[in-house]
């Protein structure tokens, strides 16, 4: 094999190595992301029952952002964006295959050297060539499904999905409010409140005398209402959600 055969498998076979550690440490980045959120979603979930205030709402919303963003940031960003050194897949190689770690180490190095004409190390370039043919054998020798295998990440896998198990059952015995402002666009919940769902909405209609129209009663309805001035209203309606206080807003009267 000639020289420049050797150092291009060289590459090609690092470089190989380089995509399976990344898509490992993407997966696995997944996994704890998840994890954490799930987490602070779950502990979020259950600490909404304790208030339906809406600073207090924010508050939650906002730590379960932030952890995600915490998340991202240590288990993604960091690990496969920032640290770009080839240390994490020298150090599976060289548990694969005890000192060949050591030896492609050296072999990169002297790739670059014979690269350059660096004639400084002290090694000429046949015998550079030769260790880099020799380390390229070895390495194309490897079962490369052993390197950074994918069944490692079931220790991650497992407890991601034992929290979103988890995190259903919070939002499951959650307040209704809380889930709808959680997962809503806005990071802080709208002045009026979260609007009450009703069932069994029932409305009197008792019109003024000039009017001479007996009373009526309608149900079923949406609850619009729209009457001859002067007319009493009654409303009643059976909540769906959690009441534990609340004010009846109309509007044009």
């Amino acid at each position: 094999m000639s020289g420049a055969d050797s150092r291009e498998k060289l590459k090609s076979l690092i470089t190989g190595v380089e995509k399976k550690r990344k898509k490992y440490l993407l997966l696995r980045g997944v996994a704890l992301t998840a994890l954490v959120f799930l987490s602070a979603l779950t502990v979020a979930s259950l600490l909404s029952l304790a208030s339906g205030a809406p600073l207090f709402y924010t508050a939650l919303k906002w730590a379960v952002v932030i952890s995600l963003l915490f998340a991202l940031y240590r288990f993604i960003y960091l690990p496969i964006i920032k640290n770009k050194s080839n240390a994490d897949t020298l150090t599976e190689i060289e548990r694969s295959r005890a000192g060949l770690g050591e030896d492609t180490l050296s072999a990169l190095e002297l790739n670059e050297a014979v690269r350059a004409a660096d004639e400084t190390r002290g090694t000429s370039e046949s015998l550079a060539l030769a260790h880099i043919d020799n380390v390229a054998s070895k390495l194309e020798s490897l079962d490369l499904k052993n390197i950074f295998p994918s069944v490692r990440l079931k220790r991650y896998a497992i407890p991601a999905a034992a929290a979103a198990a988890v995190a259903v059952v919070a939002l499951i015995f959650a307040a209704p409010e809380w889930r709808s402002f959680m997962f809503g666009a806005g990071l802080t919940p709208s002045s009026g409140g979260p609007s009450l769902r009703l069932a069994d909405i029932e409305i009197t209609l008792n019109f003024p005398g000039y009017a001479k129209i007996p009373p009526a009663t309608l149900r079923d309805g949406t609850g619009d209402i729209e009457a001859l001035k002067g007319t009493r209203v009654g409303f009643s309606a059976k909540p769906l959600d959690r009441l534990d206080s609340g004010s009846l807003t109309t509007d044009n009267g």
